[in-house]
């Protein structure tokens, strides 16, 4: 599976710097001018060469800073060139972007990224076409002190994303606004599904910690449980897993009980009821903060001990066996695969998928083991991304159909949209995964009662929030003309992976993590909901 697009990445990313009080409406600059990354871009006959591979990313930052409460219109003239990213970052993550690809690779072409005062507004047109358009926090345009970064998302001398083409014109028009009559901003609608609003109710909110990445599940004794990862941040070496209980569907719940903890970032928990009555579950561990240039120096002191300790001691993934409703806990040994919502439970094995890079290669794979995750057979391919491909597939989740077919969903972040993959005989082969009109991640599937399969997914466009949709035939089509928005008020897009059982009456509960502009603190939130009969 071989797409050659190659990613343009533009950042617009705080700085200190103050701005100059008396803004040039338009500036065509001169490359010398502008200010270089740790690795600098190659000049030539009057064109900007960037490049990015594993090692890493030239880069380089305009030499002015901008208010976009007064409006910004950045122009490029590019080439050698499939794909546009423009990542508007107020953080260690992006709060909104634009995806655009551009057919004919062999000519100049021109990308305008705008962001009208008004309307707080992001918009990308490539050769006078409009891309797309979406709002951004009035709490980011509002700052006064940004400064675009070409390249990448900083001048650091690698990054996760990079940009490879010639680049011969940079202009921008500040201030602007396109539109000075249009106030009107974009508001989420009250969610519906199955004619009734969506019911959100809170499961565990603690003042100044990061909860994030749940799992949830019906106890074998009717009570509810979920588990998250508790953190300071988003990345951070404070992740622990925590579970919480509720006695009354969901009315009440406990405080929550760590039940796994290091001295590094454990993440991603699921929970799941299985035949035998036993609880299971799962989480991965990594040295996340290590991976960032920024949180590993806010961190000096964790990361040195991690250094001195080993790195290589600290991380995997495992399950955690409860034979008494939860209350004590067994731990197997680290799993040869891990994915957020952990295995598929069918047929008494864990069909567990995994993803895993080789080579600059990024690999999704099954591996599949016993009742007691002591043997495992595998891993069998599912997919193989080679190096230098914009596609990053990324924690894939996995169902089975009462066919007998399983089902791979796959994230993949830099487009957005659901890859999905089948097979037939017990996930040994599977088929070339398929990319779906379905854009959201990561996505969790279950197959309904009557049949059809459900993706919920986290909705990191605005508005942000919580997604699903419906497949009749196994997943080989998608309704996304009837996508049930199941949430839509996030403050931004650090929210998600949500996680959705059928209760005994038909209808729905899912559990995510969630942020708003009341609660800006990540907690774990869900909704009770139901769609309509087949």
């Amino acid at each position: 599976m071989k797409i050659p697009c190659i990613a343009l990445f533009v950042s617009l990313a705080a700085t200190a710097q103050l701005a100059d009080p008396a803004l040039i409406p338009t500036v065509v600059f001169n490359f010398s001018e502008l200010k270089y990354g740790a690795v600098p871009p190659v000049l030539h006959d009057g064109v900007l060469s960037f490049s990015s591979n594993e090692t890493q990313t030239t880069s380089s930052q305009l030499p002015k800073s901008y208010s976009l409460a007064k409006g910004m219109k950045l122009e490029i003239d590019l080439a050698k060139q499939l794909k546009v990213l423009v990542n508007y970052q107020g953080g260690i993550r992006p709060h909104a972007q634009v995806v655009a690809s551009i057919a004919n690779t062999s000519s100049w072409h021109t990308a305008v990224i705008t962001f009208e005062p008004r309307g707080y507004a992001l918009t990308l047109s490539i050769d006078n076409g409009l891309v797309e358009k979406v709002p951004l926090d009035s709490e980011y345009v509002n700052k006064d002190e940004f400064m675009p970064i070409i390249g990448s998302s900083s001048l650091a001398t690698h990054t996760e994303r990079g940009l490879n083409a010639d680049i011969r014109r940079i202009a921008v028009t500040s201030p602007y606004d396109p539109n000075p009559q249009n106030v009107a901003t974009i508001k989420p609608t009250t969610p519906m599904a199955g004619g009734k609003p969506v019911e959100h109710f809170t499961i565990c909110a603690v003042n100044n910690r990061h909860l994030a990445f749940p799992g949830f599940a019906v106890l074998p004794n009717g009570d509810w449980a979920a588990v998250f990862r508790e953190g300071e941040a988003h990345v951070c070496p404070y992740g622990r897993i925590c579970i919480v209980y509720s006695k009354d569907k969901g009315h009440h719940w406990s405080a929550p009980i760590c039940i796994a903890d290091s001295a590094s970032d454990l993440r991603d928990p699921s929970i799941h009821t299985l035949p035998d009555g036993r609880i299971l579950v799962t989480h991965g561990g990594w040295n996340s903060w290590m991976h960032y240039d920024n949180t590993k120096k806010r961190f000096p002191s964790e990361t040195e001990y991690i250094k001195q300790a080993g790195p290589q001691n600290f991380g995997g993934s495992f399950y955690l066996f409860s034979s008494d409703g939860g209350q004590t806990w067994t731990k197997s040994k680290s799993l040869p695969g891990f994915a957020p919502h952990g295995p598929c439970v069918a047929d008494g094995l864990f069909y567990q998928p995994t993803i895993s890079v080789r080579n600059g290669r990024r690999l999704v794979q099954m591996v599949i083991g016993n009742a007691n995750a002591t043997e495992w057979k595998g891993p069998y391919p599912i997919a193989d991304i080679p190096q230098n491909n914009p596609l990053d597939f990324q924690e894939p989740h996995t169902t089975k159909l009462s066919d007998g077919t399983l089902v791979t969903a796959i994230r993949e972040p830099n487009f957005g949209f659901m890859y999905i993959s089948f097979s037939k005989d017990g996930g040994v082969t599977w088929s070339e995964p398929n990319k779906t009109p379905v854009r959201g991640f990561p996505p969790h599937l279950l197959q309904l009662r009557d049949g059809r399969l459900l993706a919920t997914y986290g909705y990191r466009y605005y508005p942000y929030g919580v997604r699903a949709c419906l497949s009749s035939d196994g997943g080989r089509t998608w309704d996304i003309e009837h996508e049930i928005i199941i949430q839509n008020n996030g403050l931004d897009i650090d929210l998600g992976y949500p996680v959705t059982v059928q209760l005994q009456d038909g209808s729905f509960v899912t559990v995510y993590y969630h942020q708003t502009s009341e609660r800006p603190t990540c907690f774990i939130e869900g909704a009770r909901w139901q769609i309509g009969k087949n």
